[in-house]
């Protein structure tokens, strides 16, 4: 992991580096992969304007995925955070 982390933080050096992000449709305060981020750059506010966030599967989260209020809820908390 300590490699991994080294690559990331020497690409996002260059200059247009941008990080993408892909995370599993999770709660924002259990995904491991925005912890993992903030933990190799150092906060959240170093790296999350140069990242784009993917999720993936995320009808799978909502047992109706036409509920566009249930959507929004879900992403609220990515939005405060600047992650979309």
């Amino acid at each position: 992991r300590d490699q991994i982390k080294s690559i990331l933080r020497d690409t996002m050096k260059k200059p247009n580096s941008k990080l993408c992000v892909l995370v599993e449709p999770k709660e924002f305060s259990t995904n491991s992969i925005i912890d993992f981020c903030d933990e190799t750059f150092g906060g959240r506010e170093k790296w999350s304007k140069d990242s784009i966030v993917l999720m993936t599967k995320f009808d799978k989260q909502l047992e109706d995925s036409r509920s566009g209020s249930k959507a929004n809820n879900f992403f609220a908390e990515y939005h405060e955070n600047d992650l979309y």
